[in-house]
């Protein structure tokens, strides 16, 4: 369980921070007002929603959640240290996409073995603990976006996500051997 809610917190920070500090990345490096923003985070939501409301379906049968996670976590770290070199506004969508997508395969396949590998007397602990790290995430991922914002710049806070999700490949290669087994 231990390395599951270690992916939990180190996914939910990096995405957060994502979230915090993206629209004044796309305002500071593309010149993007308000209006375009949102439709890049109506762009995340779709994508996210196709990935988790069908193609996740399909995918968990055929790969297994814990190459799902691998898989997702990967997209994830890719896509974040793509947003530290993107040129163009082309390649900031198809990262967005990415990242959408990444995060579309990694929570539900996270929260099913969660949910699957605790006992069915611990189940509702485990559960309980695994949403507490998410959200300390979600305190953790904004405040540091913000500080690796203006210690680095633009690319301080994808740059560092890049690494937290980097992280979170190197703990779900290590510790969910033995779950993929």
């Amino acid at each position: 369980v231990g390395p599951l809610l270690l992916v939990t917190l180190l996914n939910t920070t990096a995405f957060s921070n994502f979230e915090a500090t993206f629209a004044q990345f796309a305002r500071s490096r593309f010149g993007h007002d308000a209006s375009t923003v949102s439709w890049l985070f109506v762009l995340i939501g779709v994508t996210a929603a196709v990935v988790q409301g069908g193609l996740i379906r399909r995918l968990v049968p055929l790969l297994g959640e814990p190459r799902l996670v691998g898989i997702g976590t990967s997209l994830l770290a890719l896509s974040f240290a793509g947003l530290v070199l993107v040129p163009g506004h082309a390649g900031l969508i198809a990262l967005v996409v990415t990242t959408a997508a990444g995060s579309g395969l990694t929570n539900p396949a996270l929260a099913g073995l969660i949910s699957r590998s605790a006992d069915a007397a611990e189940q509702g602990e485990v559960l309980g603990a695994a949403q507490s790290l998410s959200s300390l995430g979600r305190i953790l991922g904004p405040f540091w976006g913000e500080h690796a914002w203006f210690a680095w710049g633009a690319a301080g806070p994808y740059g560092t996500g890049a690494l937290l999700e980097a992280l979170a490949v190197v703990v779900v290669i290590v510790g969910l051997r033995s779950v993929a087994a």
